[in-house]
């Protein structure tokens, strides 16, 4: 086993990182009444009193470790199929932890099991061995890492194609920084856990997940999550201030909304519906889309208030959401009218 792995100026012990691990996996092994201590815990939970002296002490340090190895696998490791969901699962929650889990308890038996899959990682295979056989490519200062490993090749170069597409758009824009933006990995991955997600930031690996599978619009989804990059990495406070007040001035605005009528097709997707949704009647304020299926008058006017004041419903979400979609909108020359004028005022060269 690698004893310890070096990431900037950080070192995690790995023999350290295996050994919480199992102390956390039998943690009353050594306790000689071990059986009613166990059965205490699996009835107490987080306020059993062992819970306390144990969890809280280990499991903290135990989720730094496994950030920073998550992050050291991205960039050197090509991660076996088999420990591929784990991962996944495991880099997305680790990566969003910024405090210790008031209940360590109950965090350690959700994600546990996942933990073990980075024990074994010096076994995996470093990136610079797979290099000539296409699994990672280079485009403009990025790494584009494919770690999905079912994903067809001509998939893969699609990704790549739609990659430099969504690349081309931001160097033509105006925005500060946009260039600046170009850096770090890009991991191609199965899953994202949600099927309408396409690609995720992470903030703490500052790294860039996009799902191998087809979908929506990946190029405006490629320059979305760039905007995170720019809001979290290059924005000014004082920046970031002004756009969040835009944001609720959009919020607030007044604005005449169309609701629709029986037959009109929904701007939007429900889900377990496929293609776009159709108002099929309207019953006691209620909006049908199948015969039991509907939404509410007043979910409805949400979101088509949402469409009217915003550049997309996703954007009312929050001001940064907001930023980013403004962002890539923007970039695609389809940012409309005052989103238009105040992005130009506040972000353009």
């Amino acid at each position: 086993m690698i004893d310890k792995i070096s990431m900037g100026t950080h070192k995690v012990d790995m023999l350290k990182y295996a050994q919480y691990y199992e102390d956390l996996a039998n943690p009353f092994a050594s306790y000689p009444n071990a059986d009613e201590i166990r059965a205490s815990v699996e009835t107490l939970g987080d306020r059993s009193i062992h819970i306390k002296a144990l969890f809280n002490r280990k499991v903290w340090p135990l989720i730094v470790w496994a950030n920073e190895i998550v992050g050291y696998i991205l960039i050197s490791k090509v991660i076996p199929a088999q420990h591929l969901k784990a991962f996944t699962r495991l880099s997305k929650v680790v990566t969003k932890v910024t405090r210790a889990p008031n209940k360590p308890y109950a965090w350690w038996v959700k994600n546990g099991e996942d933990l073990a899959c980075l024990i074994d990682m010096e076994r995996w295979k470093d990136k610079d061995e797979v290099e000539d056989i296409g699994l990672v490519q280079k485009i403009k200062g990025f790494t584009i890492i494919n770690e999905a490993p079912k994903l067809k090749e001509q998939d893969f170069e699609g990704i790549l194609t739609e990659f430099k597409q969504a690349l081309t758009l931001m160097e033509r824009s105006s925005v500060i920084h946009a260039k600046d933006l170009f850096y770090g990995d890009c991991v191609v991955i199965t899953d994202l856990h949600q099927k309408s997600v396409l690609a995720w930031y992470s903030v703490n690996q500052d790294a860039i997940y996009i799902k191998g599978s087809k979908g929506l619009d990946r190029v405006h989804t490629i320059i979305h999550e760039l905007g995170h990059r720019l809001w979290f990495k290059f924005l000014t406070a004082q920046q970031k201030k002004d756009w969040t007040t835009w944001h609720y001035k959009c919020a607030y605005a007044k604005k005449d909304v169309t609701l629709p009528q029986v037959g009109d097709e929904l701007p939007f997707p429900i889900r377990g519906i496929k293609g776009k949704p159709k108002v099929i009647k309207i019953e006691a304020g209620n909006y049908f889309v199948t015969e039991t299926g509907f939404m509410s008058l007043s979910q409805i006017i949400s979101f088509y208030r949402s469409i009217a004041l915003f550049p997309s419903q996703y954007a009312s979400t929050d001001a940064e959401e907001h930023f980013s979609e403004a962002f890539a909108f923007y970039c695609e020359g389809s940012l409309k009218d005052e989103h238009l004028a105040n992005f130009d005022f506040m972000f353009k060269r």
